[in-house]
């Protein structure tokens, strides 16, 4: 199997007709396209994205000019989900520090808001205790958003080395 990945539009689109060009038969064409999609399940094979990685099976033929990266095959053998956890951890220790950050800010306005100078407003006009309030939840709401971010990420990575053992399967 080798790996290929048009980096621009143009290629994209152009790819799936030089991998099934005019040249073979109806039912030869049938036959490399059900191989393309049983391949890449995760790809639409009519509407190729730059930088796809593109899983093309041995038995069908890659024209000359079409750009095959070997060394992906080989990385991506090489590859392990411990690797991408520790990839993954400068980013996690990014998103805790700004979620922490975040959770700091909230709680200044959560006390800025119990101040006298804040309930004597609010007390005084009820359009202010209304502004006051949606932003009270908004600020509960900004917090649950913010565990979610962290949940998010960790099943993206579950999902990932998920993905990546399932590729390794199929590359052998």
């Amino acid at each position: 199997m080798r790996i290929i990945r048009p980096r621009t539009q143009r290629d994209a689109r152009s790819l799936k007709a030089r991998l099934i060009p005019d040249t073979l038969s109806e039912s030869q064409r049938r036959v490399v396209e059900q191989e393309l999609r049983v391949a890449n399940p995760h790809l639409d094979l009519d509407r190729l994205e730059p930088d796809s990685m593109i899983v093309v099976p041995d038995s069908v033929r890659v024209p000359d000019e079409v750009e095959v990266e070997e060394d992906a095959v080989e990385r991506l053998r090489h590859a392990s989900p411990e690797t991408l956890h520790e990839r993954i951890a400068p980013l996690r220790v990014r998103l805790q520090e700004s979620i922490a950050r975040e959770a700091e800010e909230r709680e200044i306005l959560r006390r800025d808001f119990r101040s006298r100078g804040v309930k004597a407003a609010t007390d005084a006009d009820p359009t202010i205790a209304e502004h006051v309030e949606r932003v009270r939840e908004q600020l509960t709401e900004d917090a649950r958003d913010a565990r979610e971010r962290e949940a998010r990420l960790d099943s993206l990575v579950t999902r990932a080395a998920a993905d990546l053992e399932a590729l390794q399967g199929r590359f052998g």
